[in-house]
């Protein structure tokens, strides 16, 4: 129900308020208007990353993330550069929910230690807790990636596409190999999954101890989060380059790596170091201007629903009086 305060419409109590419209704006536009421009130069990371051993991509080699986008940019659609948006979109939606729910855990579990509840779990027994909700969300996430790496690397040929958008991709993988076609891939994501969960459950559950015993927790948070970059450098970011050219493979009659550890030692025989480092630097560069963005929205955001709130206060004084 809207109801008219002076020349201003606001949502009661019993309907939408501005908070949940900031929330939905913040959670939802910020991230999603981020995506929208990222999604060229995130479909040039992939196609530079998975052209090794994606077939769609056997009669083009690119050298690097700039001529992909070239290659990209030249093609006559005008929505070439973001082919991959919306299951882009999709992916981060899901993903953001997963991690709500593991923060949401741990929230409770902080909460009933610090109330010293009897029945508060183990610090150990949440962090395995944690792992449950990614690898659950890992089980949607793998289709969406499988079709975003195959629409990214799906360039246009003498005019013509393999795949015209979402569902026909979905449909033709289904057809071609079944519905674990879609999974291809999935052994290398899990692995990642697990390994993320294991860190964030090991920074929570410390930062819980340091709230409880009540300690100067500055030094020792530096070198968690600064650990946290060591394994997402050196670990998570080479076995995304594995996953997405394992699920790369689809559709191929002669698959390049048999497992995760066939692709591992491959990449390293080929091409050293740097094969699994192929588009690092953009991805960073893009994950940064990405935080930008959404910051500058949250803060448009939110001094848009603070007017509000502001003008709400001044039109009930305003009422009171008359």
């Amino acid at each position: 129900m809207i109801r008219k305060t002076s020349n201003y419409s606001f949502i009661s109590d019993t309907d939408l308020s501005p908070t949940f419209t900031a929330q939905f704006l913040s959670n939802f536009f910020a991230p999603t208007l981020s995506i929208l421009s990222f999604a060229p130069f995130e479909r040039a990371v992939l196609i530079v990353q998975t052209q090794a051993s994606n077939p769609s991509l056997s009669a083009l080699k690119y050298r690097n993330v700039r001529s992909a986008l070239r290659g990209i940019f030249s093609e006559p659609s005008l929505t070439s550069p973001w082919r991959t948006a919306l299951t882009s979109t999709l992916r981060s939606s899901v993903n953001t929910a997963a991690n709500n729910a593991v923060s949401g855990m741990w929230a409770k579990t902080e909460e009933m230690h610090l109330k010293k509840q009897p029945d508060a779990p183990s610090l150990f027994l949440c962090g395995l807790a944690a792992i449950v909700p990614p690898l659950t969300v890992s089980l949607i996430l793998q289709p969406l990636d499988a079709i975003t790496i195959k629409l990214a690397g799906d360039m246009m040929v003498n005019g013509q596409r393999e795949f015209k958008g979402i569902w026909d991709c979905i449909s033709k993988i289904i057809k071609r190999e079944g519905i674990m076609g879609l999974f291809q891939g999935y052994s290398a994501l899990m692995l990642i999954t697990i390994i993320k969960s294991l860190t964030d459950s090991l920074s929570y559950s410390q930062k819980v101890k340091d709230k409880l015993t009540g300690k100067d927790v500055s030094k020792r948070k530096a070198l968690l989060d600064f650990l946290s970059v060591l394994t997402s450098f050196f670990v998570i970011h080479p076995l995304e380059v594995v996953h997405r050219r394992l699920t790369a493979q689809i559709g191929s009659s002669t698959p390049t790596y048999k497992s995760v550890f066939d692709c591992v030692t491959k990449i390293w025989d080929e091409e050293g170091f740097r094969g699994f480092y192929r588009g690092w630097w953009e991805t960073l560069l893009g994950s940064l201007c990405i935080s930008v963005i959404e910051t500058g929205v949250l803060a448009l955001v939110g001094s848009v629903m603070a007017f509000i709130e502001f003008k709400r206060k001044t039109s009930a004084a305003n009422d009171k009086r008359s």
